[in-house]
């Protein structure tokens, strides 16, 4: 049955996970708990005490924040608050994703000891471009009428609200309105995939172009299929933009170290932890002028000023007119999220910090 207030079906939630743990518990021996932090849940704090082990918190920022900010705001907002500072008190360890949010935990009173830093990462086997065929390429742009020569710009997500979708639709509609014979001569294809809250304002922007040739809205896919349209496009689009409120952005968000693990070039947001993961990458505002087969520095990516539709699309421009960047860009990326932002490497550093806090 599901209770009004909405809101109070978390904190029911919360009483059934420690039941049923406690009944696995029972069956089962356990070393450790690895909670991610949610909405009115302290279910971790009570086992670990419940069972004498140590509690391991996943911290992706403060749920009470995301509601009051970008959801469903509460009624009981001060509650949920208390439930995630208890979480934050009595957790052994707590592991987060971006330096913001470590130093968001500082700010709040955790010690920098329980604090375990890392950025999102991936599976290097499923996020791998040799993994399809051209003739598995071939069939997915096919399935979506792209053509098989077309250079496909590509956004994949979930249309949240610092995805910066509606960014990409603007610098879409501006170069297709600008430069119409450019887009024509050399074949670019615009592909969104997904859906998600800000998809009224992408079609919006996009006006009459949501049905046009060059643009392919293909809604929701297959988690599994996603690495393949990543391998089925030439550039791929991370525009992300500032929190509204002005609190530094701090997610590290996996569809860039996805875009990086599929060897393509990137057009990318120079904000916070995207900047700093794509450190000495191509400036929109600094373009090169050759064609990149002489270049004596590695960048990873091309960066844009964030909420900059002019400088999105000039990247794009740029990426689409100079094909020895783009193979050299993705091959960069590629080899900087295998060293560095595999799972393997995000879990050391995870067990890492818990024999330092033992």
């Amino acid at each position: 049955h599901f209770g009004l207030p909405w809101e109070l079906n978390y904190y029911r939630f919360h009483f059934d996970v420690v039941k049923q743990i406690e009944q696995l518990a029972g069956r089962h021996h356990y070393d450790l708990i690895y909670q991610r932090l949610s909405m009115a849940n302290y279910s971790g704090v009570v086992l670990s005490r419940l069972l004498g082990i140590p509690l391991i918190l996943k911290y992706n920022g403060s749920e009470a924040w995301i509601a009051r900010n970008w959801g469903r705001p509460l009624r009981e907002q001060a509650l949920a608050e208390q439930v995630e500072a208890v979480n934050l008190r009595h957790a052994h360890l707590i592991v987060t994703i971006s330096d913001v949010l470590r130093d968001e935990l500082l700010a709040r009173g955790v010690a920098p000891e329980r604090i375990v830093s890392y950025p999102n990462c991936i599976d290097p086997e499923m996020f791998d471009p040799a993994r399809f065929t051209t003739q598995e390429v071939l069939k997915l742009r096919a399935r979506h009428g792209i053509p098989a020569d077309a250079v496909v710009v590509t956004f994949i997500g979930t249309f949240g609200q610092w995805h910066g979708a509606e960014i990409l639709a603007q610098a879409i509609r501006q170069l297709i309105e600008t430069h119409q014979d450019w887009v024509e001569a050399k074949k670019v294809h615009f592909l969104l995939v997904g859906d998600g809250l800000k998809m009224p304002e992408v079609r919006k922007a996009l006006g009459e172009h949501t049905q046009g040739s060059c643009v392919t809205l293909a809604g929701l896919v297959p988690q599994h299929e996603a690495p393949l349209y990543l391998a089925a496009s030439d550039i791929l689009s991370s525009p992300h933009v500032p929190n509204a409120d002005g609190s530094r952005f701090f997610g590290s968000p996996t569809k860039l170290f996805e875009y990086m693990a599929m060897g393509k070039a990137i057009v990318a947001s120079d904000l916070d932890q995207i900047g700093e993961v794509l450190a000495n990458s191509l400036q929109a505002s600094q373009l090169p002028l050759d064609d990149g087969v002489a270049a004596d520095k590695e960048p990873l990516a091309l960066l844009c000023q964030p909420g900059s539709l002019s400088q999105h699309a000039d990247g794009i421009r740029f990426l689409v007119d100079h094909q020895n960047w783009r193979e050299r860009l993705g091959r960069n990326a590629r080899r900087e999220a295998l060293s560095r932002y595999t799972w393997r490497h995000h879990v050391q550093a995870i067990l890492a910090g818990f024999a330092s806090c033992e």
